[in-house]
């Protein structure tokens, strides 16, 4: 491992770590190829936030007003990539707004309007070299007990535990597909 990026056909990227620290561990780190067969550097493109989840009551209604943001990067090889757009996001149902400024989406709900669906995806497509390539922000509701307290436990009595999704990996081929 190394701070170097020059030859090298992998990047690594540590995700919802506790400390700024680096690690020389290579398993902290989600590898990412970007180095394509034929030499040419591969397109990685990064979302800060690639899942959310909306606090709400038993009427699937937010319990207040909820607002998180999204920031994509993309890297070609390891260079960062400063040239690319971010669309406007598809699939977005009754409930979620999500909106795009720059680099940035903010998806955003309010204590008026029920979400219909415990959990979805909405597109956010991002256009590179006039390539688009589609990236997936996911959500989830967290549902307060009845009484608007957190609910029980499991059947274990154990705490939840976070889950990392894998970063996809795209590359340009010869023929540009």
């Amino acid at each position: 491992m190394t701070d170097s990026s020059a030859g090298m056909e992998y990047i690594g990227i540590a995700y919802n770590k506790s400390s700024a620290t680096e690690s020389t561990n290579p398993s902290d780190y989600a590898w990412s190829k970007i180095q394509g067969e034929n030499g040419q550097d591969g397109y990685t493109v990064i979302l800060s936030n690639e899942n959310i989840s909306f606090s709400v009551g038993v009427d699937s209604k937010p319990l207040d007003n909820q607002s998180y943001t999204c920031d994509v990067a993309v890297l070609v090889g390891a260079t960062p990539k400063t040239d690319f757009t971010v669309g406007t996001p598809t699939g977005v149902p009754t409930g979620i707004t999500a909106t795009t400024s720059g680099k940035r989406v903010t998806i955003s709900v309010s204590t008026s309007t029920a979400i219909p669906n415990n959990t979805g995806s909405i597109t956010v497509p991002i256009t590179i070299d006039g390539n688009t390539i589609n990236r997936v922000i996911t959500y989830s509701l967290s549902v307060a007990g009845e009484d608007g307290q957190p609910g029980e436990k499991g059947e274990t009595g154990d705490d939840g535990v976070s889950i990392t999704n894998a970063i996809p990996e795209y590359y340009k081929s010869s023929s540009s597909t």
